[in-house]
């Protein structure tokens, strides 16, 4: 985590190199004829966390206006100039404000504020869970009311896929079931028809194989790999990475694909494929061409670590695409 921190006065600078004894942090000491407002708006996009020695208000007023999401904002902590009140003040779950608020407050001997509703209830948090295990949040437009029926002890209820069981949330065994709820959560690579306010938690549990011709396009690839999702009710949110044989490292759309969702590339040597070609649907055009019987089944049943082939292999103008998943999923549980 990149950490600044801000100061105006002599005092706050005390507090801070305490700080840096133990994080290591960039300083901006400035005196109050300075603007403030300014040295964090220069500094805002560039920290994981910023941490400000100051008055509250002063912190929130500078703050205000370079605002965007909590998806992408920094931690905001402020810190009394006296090091006796570390506050978390935004970006507390998944901006990791609230656990470098209690790591701050620890090394001044001080007391931590933290005020979001699930951490001082000892609800499950949604946000923070989906942060801990690696997971996408999709349909985003219910999390708020959803995060406020768990901390108001209503009926949410979770379906899912994998062995979790989280504080404070009723499991459910199956779909129908969630229908008597006010609200669920559901954490699965698919989708799901349910008839009341629902988020999904999506895992990072598929591992796409890909195979195709010399330059066909990224557009041709990503509009065949939604394809294959949508018929099989599958989310683009699970996908871990994107597998492609050695041979097909250097082909722009394959590599232009994992980069537009934001993932891995893996490349699979043809020398492992050829030890497991035989488990998967052999062509003979692809033998003589490539060298091994097979590419996009084996490089997903590989990147997934051994997994279970989910899609077997899909053909379309020249490309294939196979879908592994990889059903281990170990909760870290949100305390």
């Amino acid at each position: 985590m990149k950490i600044a921190i801000v100061t105006v006065t002599k005092k706050a600078e005390n507090v801070a190199k305490r700080i840096t004894e133990d994080l290591t942090c960039d300083l901006y000491f400035h005196n109050q004829n300075e603007n403030t407002k300014q040295v964090i708006h220069n500094i805002f996009s560039k920290y994981d966390a910023i941490i400000c020695i100051m008055a509250c208000g002063i912190a929130v007023r500078s703050i205000s206006e370079v605002l965007k999401s909590k998806k992408t904002d920094p931690a905001v902590i402020v810190i009394d100039e006296a090091g006796t009140n570390v506050i978390s003040l935004i970006s507390g779950h998944i901006g990791g404000g609230n656990e470098l608020t209690k790591k701050i407050a620890k090394i001044l001997n001080a007391n931590p504020v933290i005020t979001t509703a699930s951490d001082v209830s000892k609800h499950f948090s949604i946000d923070m869970f989906a942060k801990n295990n690696n997971c996408a949040i999709e349909n985003e437009n219910y999390l708020t009311q959803i995060s406020a029926d768990i901390v108001n002890e209503k009926n949410v209820a979770l379906y899912s896929d994998f062995p979790v069981e989280p504080k404070l949330l009723k499991r459910v065994n199956t779909i129908s079931e969630l229908s008597s709820y006010n609200s669920c959560v559901i954490l699965s690579p698919y989708y799901y028809n349910v008839n009341v306010p629902l988020v999904y938690v999506r895992p990072k549990c598929l591992f796409v194989g890909v195979g195709c011709k010399k330059g066909v396009s990224f557009d041709e690839i990503f509009s065949f790999l939604k394809k294959c999702f949508n018929e099989n009710n599958l989310s683009l949110y699970c996908i871990d990475s994107i597998a492609t044989i050695d041979i097909k490292q250097n082909e722009i759309g394959i590599i232009r694909l994992a980069k537009s969702l934001n993932v891995d590339l893996k490349i699979i040597p043809k020398t492992d494929i050829k030890k497991i070609e035989n488990q998967f649907e052999k062509s003979s055009f692809v033998s003589e061409n490539i060298g091994v019987a097979s590419v996009c089944e084996p490089c997903a049943y590989i990147s997934s670590g051994m997994g279970e082939i989910l899609v077997s292999k899909q053909k379309s103008n020249g490309i294939t695409i196979a879908i592994a998943i990889n059903w281990n999923f170990e909760e870290n549980i949100y305390e």
